[in-house]
């Protein structure tokens, strides 16, 4: 029997924004955030990127496909973008597995390897500008 991964698509708008200086919440829905940042704050929201999860793709019982989409850039452009996964419910941008795929506005394909079956993975897809690293929940 071919054991496969299961991926659910589950979109929450909520964005954590990290930098090396401080790191802050940002509830986008009005309804509270389950965010584990340090510090919550009411960030301007005409500098946040916005990213979308057009979906999940391509998931096996060691991989997937997450197809994004930087919508904007927040004004400042956007120099890195891709998703990060872990098996627990935080990311730690320093540590958590990454891909790096490609920049600036536009739609994005990430590849995610050396996953376990069996294990829920955690998804977000993240922009990087000037002001910072802004995460969205891809599901899990």
């Amino acid at each position: 029997m071919k054991n496969l991964l299961l991926i659910l698509l589950i979109v929450v708008p909520t964005i954590c924004a990290c930098s090396e200086e401080d790191c802050f919440d940002i509830d986008l829905s009005g309804m509270g955030s389950g965010s584990d940042c340090d510090n919550e704050t009411n960030y301007p929201s005409n500098i946040i990127p916005t990213i979308t999860v057009s979906g999940i793709t391509n998931v096996t019982f060691n991989s997937a496909t997450i197809v994004g989409n930087v919508i904007s850039d927040g004004g400042s452009p956007i120099l890195a973008r891709g998703a990060y996964w872990n098996k627990y419910n935080w990311v730690n941008v320093s540590t958590t597995d990454h891909t790096v795929d490609g920049s600036g506005i536009g739609e994005f394909t990430s590849s995610i390897h050396g996953l376990t079956s069996g294990v829920t993975y955690y998804v977000w897809l993240y922009g990087t500008n000037k002001n910072g690293i802004y995460l969205t929940s891809a599901g899990s």
